[in-house]
């Protein structure tokens, strides 16, 4: 008898089980707490699930840094058989909030409204604000940045978007020298989604960003930085305003604060390289004034979307390079300062004879730190022996830092010459082994489909033949 007193709340939670199981309903959760329910069994709900698990992890994720410990409003999800009117609905059990879909699982995947609203609603009550009633005035770039997250993590492009980050645009747009507005893209971006193709698949990364910028913020900061930018945007306040006192307001305090110095950086010290990623720790001259915000955010943008996972083009850094060989530099004359340039190797020569000229080689040290946050493995090695051919003038005499100097930049552009060989050869290999998808998608995407007409075999063979040239 004490046996089964002891044990009985577990005969009687396996009975209860049981009871669920007979009536067709399946109850899941994800590790973060959140309920789902199902009250069918279909062949989509293991997408479903794994969205939501990732979903889920994610939010947690970006809410867990500079936050003090504290639950939200408990959630669960339930998938009806019937279809809604809306295809959702929030509904109240008790003090648990619960979202209600339409077993209409292709409307989920179809519709990015759908989907935005999910999003706003575990967001919102996992900062304990009632999603009922803030749902309409969290900005939807929010969402969409979320669930852009969350399709790299559960997509083909998983790999990528771990290693640091990936963004081709903002990649693209920085090559091509354009100022990318944080703002003129989220804060009306209706049209841009309407558009479709690229340049909503911009607006996604653009929005992707933010989060990434609010999450960093957030591991160097004292608050959660996603959290107040989710409370002021709720209370009305415009996105100029939210952004200005979230990332603005940190980015500004940062810089009173010295981070490294440029010479920690270039040589590859680990604490110092891991503050280096906020894109404010080196600055290009020692004389150097407060950096504005654009320029912060800018260096910011540079060095997220460019590191050592995903580092400059060969033509790119063989042309920063050749920028970083020029040294500028002012020599007093007569009473009034005279502009010059030189080339990197004339420092050694330069240290020695001018007083003005002490501070250049640190100076190119921190010039070269930033190309070093952003190359790739073929040429790191060259590039930090240079930085230690810059620290070494005036600790060497003349020639021997002449020496070392010469000679480590040699090797650098040796290695600059070997990388565009090597990128232009995987160039010509990529495009030759490409499926003839990403070539020709406007072929694809506007097929025809062929319906009843092809017999089951006939459709397999389709299937096998297109997933091979597709690459899916």
């Amino acid at each position: 008898m004490a046996f089964l007193k002891k044990h009985l709340w577990i005969l009687l939670l396996s009975g209860l089980l049981f009871c669920v199981e007979l009536r067709g309903v399946i109850s899941e959760s994800t590790p973060g707490g959140t309920g789902i329910i199902f009250e069918d069994d279909s062949t989509d709900r293991a997408a479903f699930t794994a969205y939501i698990t990732a979903l889920d992890a994610d939010l947690e994720r970006l809410l867990r840094p500079g936050r003090s410990i504290r639950s939200g409003i408990p959630v669960r999800i339930e998938v009806l058989k019937d279809a809604l009117p809306a295809d959702w609905a929030i509904e109240w059990r008790g003090r648990t909030a619960v979202f209600q879909v339409s077993g209409d699982y292709a409307a989920f995947w179809r519709d990015r409204e759908f989907r935005n609203n999910l999003i706003k609603f575990l967001l919102l009550s996992k900062v304990n604000m009632r999603p009922d009633g803030w749902l309409e005035k969290l900005p939807r770039f929010i969402a969409d940045g979320v669930n852009s997250r969350v399709t790299l993590q559960t997509g083909s492009d998983y790999l990528v978007n771990t290693t640091g980050g990936y963004f081709p645009g903002l990649r693209s747009a920085v090559l091509a020298g354009d100022q990318v507005s944080l703002s003129a893209v989220l804060s009306d971006p209706d049209e841009l989604i309407a558009t479709g193709g690229a340049v909503a698949d911009f607006y996604d990364e653009v929005a992707r960003y933010l989060l990434d910028l609010l999450y960093t913020i957030s591991v160097n900061g004292s608050s959660n930085a996603l959290e107040d930018f989710i409370i002021l945007s709720c209370q009305g306040n415009t996105f100029d305003d939210v952004f200005a006192a979230t990332v603005g307001r940190w980015f500004q305090t940062a810089q009173l604060n010295p981070v490294i110095t440029s010479g920690e950086a270039a040589g590859g010290n680990s604490g110092a390289t891991q503050r280096m990623d906020l894109g404010i720790a080196v600055k290009q001259s020692s004389g150097d004034k407060a950096l504005s915000l654009e320029e912060l955010l800018s260096r910011y943008m540079e060095m997220r979307v460019f590191n050592i996972f995903n580092p400059y083009p060969a033509s790119e850094l063989a042309r920063r390079f050749d920028e970083f060989r020029t040294v500028h530099y002012e020599l007093e004359e007569d009473g009034k300062k005279v502009s010059c340039t030189a080339d990197i190797l004339d420092l050694p020569r330069l240290y020695a004879e001018h007083e003005e000229c002490r501070l250049l080689p640190s100076d190119k040290v921190g010039e070269l730190a930033l190309l070093l946050h952003a190359s790739p493995l073929l040429v790191m090695d060259q590039l930090r022996a240079c930085a230690d051919a810059l620290n070494d003038i005036g600790r060497l005499s003349q020639r021997e830092s002449q020496e070392k100097l010469s000679s480590s930049v040699a090797a650098v552009e040796k290695r600059l010459a070997l990388s565009l060989l090597v990128e232009s050869e995987l160039e010509r290999v990529e495009q030759e082994y490409l499926p003839l998808k990403r070539n020709y998608p406007e072929f694809f995407d506007n097929a025809v489909d062929t319906g009843d007409v092809l017999t089951q075999d006939g459709e397999e063979f389709l299937d096998a033949r297109e997933s091979l040239l597709t690459g899916r």
